[in-house]
């Protein structure tokens, strides 16, 4: 393993170079901006309203597209986060933006400390992929934004020199892990979301038969899995399938290796699970029947034979079902890529031991058929492993960037943040082209509102030798 943060150096930079497009759409578009005023000094160092303002755009589009894709709406800015000091979302994202700013201008003062600097090279890139900005947007587009060409050059850099500093910053944190702390228990598993509303030739009560014809099923066919014994504990979800989307969600701004390299990855999904409370409601116990029957169904297949197809039996009660795979850390079924419900009813179940009942989420969203896979799976015992050592090393470089923060004096201009205002009425969206497999970055072009026809034009063909390149450069610079 050279680099634990050579994926976040390229993906960092892939990522912020493919943001050269965005830009403004629809509703009322907000006034030109003076993106030269400064809006806050760190130490010696000024970071202008500019810098700020394309940073905040970018990350304004980035979590427009979380919204809509997960939660079906990106009017979220104006929502009140705040009921006693009325701020909103948007208020309370540009406070993190600024503060994000300022640690990555810390950073840049103490890289020399540790011999990171951006090669020739990387200015190069990253001076034409800035400049790709330029021409994909038009003149009213960058004047709302209020960033220049060296705004932009700015963000890319600063995020650079966070990514480039990571391995030699969290170099001396321990690595040697117990491995009874990191054995992964490999589960298969069938999910069977409650639908919004029964199929029209549905009810109520015709589900709620065949909830009972499928527990009797159930009943006769238990005799059949010998040597299993009933797990009577009620099923306790960490989180509901709704905040496990918004989690995914944010994931899309966090690298591969698990280190975060993009801000507003923890607003993200903090902001989304909180509007996933607001519009939350318990299903109605119908519809909670009609998914239970279908569970049920597959479960009593698999009572028969445990070493069944799972997925082939569950495509037999509805073709839109299928098995996944999942896994949980033995020794605390509450670290888990399932839901907690699932890894609570698997622990202490031997090696291809069916769970004996449908399991239910918490929140009674979903129900659930599942069975052990491995109870201890060593290849997927290592990637929680390197997962652990790449946490550890996130939080030390985050507490010495955090004591580096506080020794520095900083100083905000109030009048000038005032200026950039988020808000639903002004949004931005954010085209990328389309990454390789090698980049590692994942393609947004489906999911973002299309640019404007000047600014689609030259997307693909001016940023995409840049985001490569540097990219490349970048991940060999930090594996050196």
């Amino acid at each position: 393993m050279n680099s634990l943060f050579r994926k976040a150096t390229a993906l960092t930079l892939t990522a912020l170079l493919g943001c050269t497009a965005v830009t403004g759409c629809g509703k009322k578009a907000g006034p030109a901006l003076d993106g030269t005023k400064t809006l806050v000094t760190v130490g010696e160092d000024k970071i202008s309203l500019g810098t700020a303002a394309f940073y905040t755009r970018y990350q304004q589009a980035r979590l427009t597209q979380i919204y809509q894709m997960y939660l079906g709406t990106s009017d979220i800015f104006d929502r009140v986060e705040d009921e006693t000091t009325g701020e909103t979302y948007g208020e309370t994202m540009k406070k993190e933006v600024l503060s994000e700013l300022e640690t990555l201008a810390v950073l840049r003062q103490h890289a020399s400390e540790y011999g990171v600097e951006l090669s020739e090279e990387q200015k190069k890139q990253i001076d034409a992929a800035a400049q790709a900005y330029i021409d994909n947007n038009s003149e009213e587009v960058r004047n709302r934004i209020g960033a220049s060409k060296e705004n932009v050059a700015e963000v890319m850099e600063l995020q650079t020199i966070r990514s480039l500093l990571l391995d030699p910053v969290a170099a001396d944190v321990d690595t040697d892990i117990p491995y009874e702390d990191i054995q992964q228990t490999t589960v298969d598993y069938v999910e069977v979301m409650v639908p919004d509303e029964l199929p029209a030739e549905s009810d109520a009560e015709s589900a709620a038969e065949a909830v009972v014809s499928a527990a009797e099923a159930v009943s006769m066919a238990e005799p059949a899995l010998s040597g299993t014994e009933s797990l009577v504990t009620e099923s306790v979800a960490a989180t509901s399938t709704s905040a496990a989307n918004q989690e995914s969600a944010a994931s899309a701004v966090v690298t591969a290796s698990g280190a975060e390299v993009l801000s507003g990855a923890e607003s993200a999904a903090s902001a989304a699970e909180s509007l996933a409370e607001e519009v939350y409601e318990e299903p109605a116990p119908e519809l909670q029947a009609y998914a239970e029957e279908k569970a049920a169904q597959i479960l009593a297949a698999m009572l028969l034979d445990p070493a069944a197809d799972m997925d082939a039996e569950a495509k037999k009660v509805d073709s839109g079902l299928y098995s996944q795979e999942g896994s949980f850390t033995t020794n605390e079924p509450m670290d888990a890529t399932v839901d907690t419900s699932v890894a609570e009813a698997c622990a202490g179940l031997a090696d291809g031991e069916l769970v004996d009942h449908v399991i239910k989420s918490e929140d009674g969203t979903a129900y659930y058929v599942a069975r052990v896979k491995k109870v201890n799976d060593e290849e997927a015992s290592a990637d929680k492993r390197e997962e652990e050592i790449i946490t550890r090393k996130q939080t030390h470089f985050e507490e010495v960037t955090e004591e580096w923060k506080n020794a520095v004096e900083i100083k905000e201009d109030e009048d000038v943040l005032k200026l950039l205002v988020i808000t639903d009425q002004d949004p931005f969206t954010l085209t990328m082209p389309e990454q390789t497999a090698q980049s590692g970055a994942e393609s947004v072009s489906d999911t973002a509102e299309p640019l404007e026809e000047e600014t689609a034009s030259a997307a693909e063909s001016a940023v995409q030798a840049a985001v490569e390149s540097v990219a490349e450069a970048a991940a060999e610079s930090a594996a050196e």
